[in-house]
């Protein structure tokens, strides 16, 4: 009698539980659906918003702030070069050789020209507005000098040479020197590279935003699949087995752009960034020492102060004086020496930035080995040794500054390129800039496809 009893309340229980559950699942299905585009709005907006704010960081590092830092090596390189040939053009005599002087005002429209593009572009704030201020009301009172030192040089009168020593005084003196002033802009600049680097900070604050996103719509498309096949007894879902699929497709492109951006941008800043800047500094370096050369010479047997510059100026390019021996143990990887040259060696790995590095190492001996050779001569010989360091012939000063130079010169472009490819491939693809709102929507359209044959289902 109670087995009869119990089989009718069995089946009304059943038949309640349908009931109900006829009554809620629709209402689980629509939460759902406006769940999972909810979350395919939130990870269109933290992907779109990671990819825009990445290309933004990599412009800036890759095209404002780190070339401002090379610009002010550029602007302390063609002063300094502007320096050299205007001691050149004086050292020539009242009959001035037009070599170094065309090469001095080109030297000067070139630093002009980079100092106009310098203060339109700083984003360094205004201490490095003051700083530009200040280099370019100097560069202005030195040429001014320079045309009065050569005036009087014209005319034979001897207070020529006052005026261009008092020229270069300006240019180098310490601390408010228009080079000193040069480079303190590109402490500024490079401390404001360093702050947009450490920014990216911001950029992987995005990135790990996109991918709680992404886990969180993985594991709501996952336990959607998992209700339908417990509700609908369906093994699965094709459609939102496919939005799952593009949402790890997504996932996985954001993480290859993110670790390719961050190991180019590695590359710029770590590699390219620091060798170009030495390389510049080895150049500007090179033309201050051969300025001093001249201006040693102009001096007559008075000149050791420029001496000493000449002295300090090439210990910094190499440490000791250089022979065959020092030269051939560089060329096969074992660099016995220190400074700027040494390092460029140490570190040279680009294509090409090897060769162009000892390239640049045989010339300065040579340079070196023709300064001796001027120097012996001024002893006895003043216009001798005027003529083998104004030359441009095999074995002159000129000559050898000018190997030198392009060597220098060469070197850089290898670096220069690898920065600016390094930053051209850091940047995020336009593949990726479309791929976040297409991927997001397609996933939402999917999951709402695989939904509505069931909404459908109930609604009927």
């Amino acid at each position: 009698m109670s087995q009869a009893v119990a089989g009718p309340a069995t089946l009304r229980e059943n038949a309640r539980r349908i009931r109900m559950r006829a009554s809620t699942t629709p209402g689980r299905l629509w939460t759902m659906s406006l769940l999972l585009v909810a979350g395919c709005v939130l990870l269109w907006l933290a992907g779109s918003s990671t990819v825009v704010t990445a290309q933004s960081k990599v412009e800036s590092i890759g095209h404002r702030s780190g070339p401002a830092v090379i610009d002010a090596q550029k602007i302390h390189g063609a002063l300094a070069d502007a320096d050299r040939s205007a001691a050149n053009a004086f050292l020539s005599g009242n009959v001035e050789n037009p070599e170094p002087r065309q090469r001095y005002e080109r030297d000067i429209a070139v630093a002009t020209h980079d100092l106009e593009q310098a203060a339109e572009h700083n984003t360094a704030g205004s201490q490095a507005s003051l700083n530009l201020q200040a280099v370019v009301a100097g560069v202005a009172q030195y040429t001014g000098l320079v045309e009065t030192a050569r005036a009087n040089n014209r005319q034979g009168f001897p207070v020529g040479a006052a005026y261009l020593r008092a020229a270069s005084r300006l240019m180098h003196r310490p601390g408010e020197g228009i080079l000193a002033r040069v480079d303190a802009l590109a402490g500024i600049n490079s401390a404001n590279a360093s702050a947009e680097y450490s920014s990216l900070g911001f950029v992987g604050a995005l990135l790990a935003v996109f991918f709680l996103f992404g886990a969180l719509l993985f594991a709501l498309l996952l336990s959607t699949q998992a209700f339908l096949r417990r509700r609908f007894r369906r093994r699965r879902n094709t459609r939102l087995l496919m939005a799952t699929v593009v949402l790890v497709l997504l996932s996985a492109g954001m993480a290859a752009q993110a670790v390719y951006s961050y190991r180019n941008l590695q590359l710029a800043e770590q590699e390219a960034f620091p060798r170009l800047h030495d390389l510049w500094q080895a150049r500007a370096l090179a033309a201050d020492a051969n300025g001093n050369e001249s201006l040693s010479l102009i001096a007559r047997g008075n000149g050791t102060a420029f001496d000493q510059a000449f002295k300090a100026e090439t210990a910094l390019l190499v440490d000791r004086p250089l022979n065959d021996q020092l030269v051939e143990d560089a060329s096969r990887g074992n660099v016995r020496f220190k400074g700027l040259l040494a390092d460029e060696i140490n570190q040279a790995a680009f294509p090409g930035e090897r060769d162009a590095a000892l390239k640049a190492l045989r010339a300065y001996q040579r340079f070196l080995d023709v300064d001796a050779a001027v120097r012996a001569r001024a002893a006895g010989d003043h216009e001798g040794a005027v003529a083998l360091a104004l030359g441009t012939g095999p074995g002159a000063l000129g000559a050898a500054f000018g190997d030198l130079d392009a060597a220098l010169a060469e070197a850089i472009g290898v670096d220069q390129r690898q920065f600016d490819e390094a930053i051209q491939r850091a940047e995020p693809s336009l593949a990726l800039n479309l791929g976040v709102p297409l991927g997001a929507l397609a996933i939402a359209l999917l999951a709402l496809w695989g939904l509505q044959p069931r909404i459908a289902e109930y609604g009927g």
